[in-house]
Order: structure tokens, then C-alpha cells, then sequence
């Protein structure tokens, strides 16, 4: 489930505003980070409710992301977390079970993320395949 690439976490923490953080609570300070343009992009449609976890594996990054809606933060419309896993074979639930020891300190503000619906076949992302 791990390799030399770390966990990494895209989202609000502590306030508003949407970055890359390594699991210690580091901002990964550079706009331009591969995994930071799938802001809001990887998510089911906002409709599907708060929490509702879509998995994406993204072959070029060579890492998994979990998106869902997250409002714990940022009340504003489009608010996302995406959980970014060094694997491209881990299933939506092991994620899940990986962010509270990887990255446990954001983790904490999700009590539950369904992933009932996250490894059901969906369009593919244009970087990457769900």
C-alpha cells in the first residue's frame, strides 16, 4: 500500500482555501503540482450528496484519488477533499482506512465517507481512468 511517494491530501484545513498537504501538515507550497489541478474535478456529480467518494486512478501521477464533497471547512459550493494514495491498485475502502494513519490529521473531520458507490464504472477523467 506504500511506496517511495507519499499520501497526500487536497482540500481546506484549518480554512478556507484549497491546497496540497503532505499528512505532517505541510503546504506543499508550488501552484503548479500535478495533483492540484484536479480541484473539484474528480467528484461525482454535487448532486449525489456530501461524502460520497468517487475513485479515479491516475496513471500518469501513478497515485489513486478518493473525492468527495466536503463542506466541514469551507461552507462555499464547491468545496472538495481529495485523498491521493500512492497506488494505483488500492480500493476506495482501504483509502479510507489508509488517510487515518497517512493522514490522520485531516482525516479526524470525516466520521464517514461512503465509497458504496466509488469503484462503479463512471465516464473516464481525461487524466485518468475511475
Amino acid at each position: 500500500m506504500g511506496s517511495e511517494r507519499p499520501w497526500l491530501y487536497f482540500g481546506c484545513h484549518g480554512q478556507a482555501g484549497h491546497f496540497l498537504w503532505h499528512g505532517n501538515g505541510r503546504q506543499e507550497r508550488t501552484y503548479r503540482h500535478p495533483l492540484s489541478r484536479f480541484d473539484g474535478s474528480l467528484c461525482f456529480p454535487s448532486s449525489v450528496g456530501e461524502r460520497v467518494a468517487a475513485l479515479t486512478r491516475l496513471g500518469a501521477q501513478g497515485y489513486s484519488a478518493l473525492a468527495f464533497w466536503d463542506y466541514s471547512v469551507d461552507s462555499r459550493g464547491g468545496s472538495n477533499s481529495i485523498i491521493f494514495a500512492p497506488s494505483l491498485t488500492i480500493s476506495a475502502a482501504q483509502m479510507v482506512e489508509g488517510a487515518k494513519v497517512h493522514l490522520s490529521l485531516y482525516a479526524k473531520r470525516w466520521p464517514s465517507i461512503d465509497v458504496s458507490r466509488a469503484e462503479y464504472p463512471t465516464p473516464s477523467h481525461p487524466e485518468g481512468e475511475r
